[in-house]
């Protein structure tokens, strides 16, 4: 997707926000994930749109960036978006962290194969 460990774009075309992750998250990847999503849910009618959060090929991140993660999860929870996906995750000790630091907030999300998957479940809405 990106040369970037990280991306968060926005289509237009099919209402979606995509939050992309791969890689070793840092903390300063953590600090722009989250600057890039709170600049992209100003620029549009997050009531009209999906988030799809694709971090399957993310690893677990260090203690240093739990609180980010964090952070991160609780913005996708608190922001209103008409649906909210999430990629399932290739490896279980990343799905148990996820699970782990965002709690509830995980939970928001509904996991979903791909991409692909989550744009036609949400056009089915």
């Amino acid at each position: 997707m990106s040369a970037q460990p990280y991306s968060v774009t926005i289509n237009s075309t099919d209402k979606v926000i995509i939050s992309y992750a791969s890689g070793f998250i840092k903390m300063e990847d953590a600090k722009e994930i989250i600057s890039q999503f709170k600049a992209a849910i100003q620029k549009v009618n997050t009531k009209e749109y999906a988030l799809i959060v694709d971090g399957k090929d993310a690893k677990t991140v260090s203690t240093d960036v739990v609180p980010l993660m964090q952070e991160v999860l609780e913005l996708y929870a608190g922001t209103p978006f008409k649906a909210k996906y999430m990629i399932e995750l290739n490896a279980g000790i990343q799905a148990n962290q996820v699970k782990r630091v965002g709690g509830e907030n995980a939970n928001e999300l509904v996991p979903i194969g791909s991409v692909e998957e989550a744009i036609a479940s949400f056009k089915q809405l």
